[in-house]
């Protein structure tokens, strides 16, 4: 995020690139507010990460306001990435893609996915109740969690060894 200040004539003080980074956990995190209905088969997501300008203005100072600003405006630069959540796998996919160990604490995933640990605390019990990971028992003060491969579609590719003009056929199993 890139921000940018002006004083009351519009003329530019600073501009500079925000300290704070966002990632996909944090939305996931929001969706701590929604848990009851987080397993609704028809709820779906489309997050997409943006590279935004902020447009900043400067205001006189009261004492309600600590800060001396007001955000102006927010302008879309740029698409950083896109994620679709439509079904238990995609979280899952999104949690392997960080090479957890099998077994992990809400310490190692806040390394992997470089939030702090007050908010990798949340995503993780959002994960739970979604069904992505469960809880295996504790290691000293903290959870261990292991990632839940159960009641989720996969798919096996067989290929037929006697002959080379079979190439393969797919077999879905739910595990």
């Amino acid at each position: 995020k890139n921000i940018v200040l002006y004083d009351n004539d519009k003329n530019i003080i600073y501009d500079k690139i925000s300290p704070k980074h966002e990632n996909i956990f944090m939305f996931i995190k929001e969706l701590y507010k929604i848990k009851p209905y987080i397993n609704n088969p028809n709820l779906s997501f489309i997050v997409m990460l943006l590279n935004i300008k902020e447009e900043r203005i400067i205001k006189d100072r009261t004492y309600k306001s600590r800060k001396g600003f007001e955000k102006y405006n927010q302008i879309p630069l740029s698409i950083l990435d896109t994620y679709n959540f439509s079904s238990k796998i995609d979280y899952i996919e999104l949690i392997k893609s960080l090479d957890l160990p099998e077994k992990f604490t809400s310490s190692d995933f806040k390394k992997k996915a470089h939030i702090s640990l007050s908010d990798s605390s949340i995503v993780l019990n959002v994960l739970l109740s979604i069904g992505v990971v469960k809880r295996i028992g504790k290691l000293n003060r903290s959870y261990l969690y292991e990632i839940d491969n159960s009641n989720g579609f996969f798919l096996y590719l067989t290929i037929c060894p006697s002959c080379s003009i079979c190439t393969s056929f797919f077999n879905f199993s739910i595990l």
